[in-house]
């Protein structure tokens, strides 16, 4: 049930310290913060990957800006 997962997500997402990583958000969305990282792995070759990060929000920005 999309309703509960998204409760549940909400709950999680609350802890200013928390991690969360979610596997195909779409359901999610209006549970997410303002502020997060997008993070999009796309398949470029049969042993090779392409990751994109994309900071939505000013405290997601800094984490982005540390990682480089």
């Amino acid at each position: 049930d999309n309703d509960m997962a998204a409760r549940e997500l909400e709950e999680i997402i609350t802890d200013p310290e928390a991690v969360v990583a979610v596997e195909w958000s779409r359901p999610f969305v209006e549970a997410v913060r303002d502020d997060f990282l997008r993070i999009i792995l796309r398949v470029t070759g049969d042993d090779e990957r392409a990751i994109e990060v994309v900071a939505h929000g000013p405290q997601s920005l800094q984490v982005l800006e540390a990682l480089k």
